[in-house]
């Protein structure tokens, strides 16, 4: 289950695409990026929703 503020970041993500800048995503919700990128790591280490790809 996500909780509130991860599924913020893959709705907003969504709206990219299939692939996102997660740089985007964190100024659009006004959060660091950094805080955005362990989010997102979370989120593929527990589901697998996600998942990274090349230096983005």
């Amino acid at each position: 289950m996500l909780s509130k503020d991860e599924r913020a970041i893959l709705d907003v993500g969504a709206v990219q695409g299939l692939e996102f800048d997660p740089g985007l995503v964190a100024e659009v919700l006004e959060e660091k990026r950094v805080r955005v990128l362990r989010e997102l790591a979370e989120i593929e280490r527990r589901s697998g929703i996600v998942r990274a790809t090349g230096r983005a």
